[in-house]
């Protein structure tokens, strides 16, 4: 359990899978936080008290707002439970500690993750920054607790002493110590650095930032000729008919929403613009969608968001002559299929986050004239993205194509 910044909430976190949030005042629940199906092990506040996170044996973290109840979003890999999680002082970050001894740094506002720190040998109790935001001190149950660098994940200090797991660790105001408690019945205060060591770290740090800053801007630099060479690419799939969204039944999930079929005999859908079709007593019409780049945003393209959902995304082919030997790269948040010419081609059945070509499918054939390529996309919660790019057996650009909306073209 926490208590908001501004002494104004209470939040807690059971083994029925909830978190409830309660008015400090008068000890009246304001709203029950459901979604986690694993018990929640920890929960912590943002420091301007708008959003808070809760930790789950589900192996997710998820963000409340707190004047709604609403779920923002859910964090997304770890491989084991999540046993602990803090908000960084100006609150743009999020540590999650998790049973495979492993803490991960995530950005608040994205859900990505930016740093995963490595090194103990147990699962991860506790995990806190330093009051400035610099350093982070962990607490695990192979009976140390290690301090780390917060913006590189740099392994600082390793503090032995404890003959049991260790249960809690957390700075002093001013960062200078650490206390830990232990199942050894004991609690033991820490000096966390000495001033040289300290002077040293900024110095570092001050590096460090500098560094970061240069990756970034050739970073940037480099997506941005990435997309100016994929702006001529007809491989790299910019335009789209899409149906969405379609609901996931109650209690469905991704997996099976992937499986079942909301159009009969899908992988032959051969939508036009405007076309209408009705679904479970719905009318839903087929949308033209034009990208400048070739990722396709379904809750940016329907203006808002829309979990638990299914998306088709349709579009016709054309080769001036038969192709074999092709590369199909796909990127998708959750679950997707591709059909080309009727055929399955591509299927992930598992949440995956979002990367541009991150699964690849070789020995694609295009048959001469007009193909038919059919995106199936499910969102389970918060992100909803996928993206399709045809390439020669190279990796490169493919020639001798068009991408076309219209059916008839070759009629």
């Amino acid at each position: 359990m926490a208590f908001s910044a501004d002494g104004h909430w209470i939040v807690t976190g059971s083994g029925d899978r909830t978190a409830k949030l309660w008015d400090a005042a008068t000890g009246g629940e304001r709203h029950t936080l459901a979604g986690h199906w694993g018990p929640i092990f920890s929960v912590a506040f943002s420091p301007d008290c708008r959003w808070l996170v809760t930790a789950s044996g589900d192996s997710t973290a998820k963000l409340w707002e707190i004047n709604t109840g609403q779920e923002l979003r859910t964090l997304k890999g770890e491989s084991g439970q999540i046993l602990a999680v803090a908000v960084s002082p100006e609150g743009q970050r999020i540590l999650t500690g998790s049973e495979d001894g492993t803490v991960k740094v995530w950005e608040a506002g994205t859900g990505r993750t930016t740093l995963t720190l490595k090194g103990h040998t147990a699962p991860i109790v506790s995990a806190t920054f330093s009051p400035d935001g610099s350093r982070i001190v962990t607490g695990s149950m192979d009976k140390t607790a290690k301090l780390f660098e917060a913006g590189t994940g740099r392994e600082l200090l390793t503090l032995k002493g404890h003959i049991a797991p260790i249960t809690s660790a957390a700075f002093s105001p001013d960062g200078s110590r650490i206390v830990t408690s232990s199942q050894d019945n004991t609690a033991r205060v820490w000096a966390s650095a000495s001033q040289p060591q300290v002077a040293m770290w900024q110095d570092e740090e001050r590096l460090t930032e500098k560094r970061l800053t240069a990756l970034r801007n050739e970073r940037a630099q480099d997506q941005e000729r990435q997309q100016a060479a994929r702006a001529s690419d007809q491989g790299a799939i910019k335009q789209w008919l899409v149906l969405a969204p379609l609901p996931l039944a109650e209690g469905e999930t991704g997996a099976h929403g992937l499986d079942r079929q909301q159009f009969r005999c899908e992988a032959q859908l051969r939508p036009r613009a405007g076309q209408k079709a009705l679904i479970d007593g719905k009318s839903y019409v087929w949308d033209e969608v034009h990208l400048a780049d070739y990722i396709i945003d379904f809750n940016q393209i329907l203006g808002e968001r829309k979990d638990f959902s299914v998306a088709y995304a349709v579009c016709y082919i054309v080769a001036e002559e038969e192709k074999n030997g092709l590369v199909m790269k796909m990127g998708c948040d959750d679950e997707a299929k591709v059909y080309l010419n009727a055929q399955q081609v591509q299927q992930r059945s598992y949440p995956t986050t979002f990367i541009a070509d991150d699964f690849e499918v070789r020995e694609i054939h295009l048959n001469r004239g007009l193909n038919v390529l059919v995106f199936k996309v499910v969102n389970e919660e918060y992100d909803w993205k996928g993206c399709v790019r045809l390439a020669d057996k190279n990796g490169q650009p493919l020639k001798g194509i068009k991408v076309t909306l219209d059916p008839g073209v070759m009629e």
